[in-house]
């Protein structure tokens, strides 16, 4: 094969597709859902779906859910069986009149999350707060999701007698 085989403008074009395609298996394979919303597949009037963190602790399960700019009386939290939802609106930005729109990244309109716990919770323990663009979210878990110590006991052993006496044997 010659040079201008291998980065003549076919060998380039597809190297870029390569690339790209790349891309996005890697935003699927790390992102879910949010893939979508990555590569700009998701059409304009389905909700966009915001990042979260999800940490389990022995007692808690503590959500991070990003929202900035979002007025915290939209966002509605909700909890059904082990299945937690956040939703709400983020207001469409309208540029002034007569402005020009040259770059528009930031995601608007409907939002929706649902997240399923990964232990049993407390539907009367979820507290949520919204701090700095960040939804964090607290859930209490229920006391069988809980890890408890189980102590292991040790049946006695019994104390073997000796039967009797062995002779010591003389050295040859």
């Amino acid at each position: 094969m010659t040079d201008t085989q291998t980065s003549g403008p076919l060998s380039q074009s597809v190297e870029r597709l390569r690339r790209e395609f790349e891309r996005w298996l890697d935003a699927a394979m790390h992102q879910g859902n949010r893939a979508l919303d990555v590569v700009g597949l998701r059409g304009a009037d389905r909700p966009w779906t915001p990042a979260v963190d999800l940490l389990e602790t022995p007692a808690e399960i503590h959500i991070d859910v990003d929202l900035p700019g979002i007025d915290p009386v939209l966002v509605e939290v909700s909890l059904t069986g082990n299945m937690l939802t956040v939703q709400g609106p983020k207001r469409t930005y309208i540029p002034p009149q007569g402005g020009t729109v040259h770059l528009s990244e930031r995601m608007q309109g409907p939002f929706h999350r649902s997240i399923p716990m990964p232990a049993p919770v407390i539907a009367d323990s979820v507290s949520a707060e919204l701090k700095n663009g960040v939804l964090q979210i607290r859930l209490m878990k229920s006391e069988r999701a809980r890890a408890m110590k189980i102590p292991v006991h040790a049946e006695p052993v019994p104390v073997r007698q000796p039967a009797s006496p062995v002779p010591a044997v003389p050295a040859l």
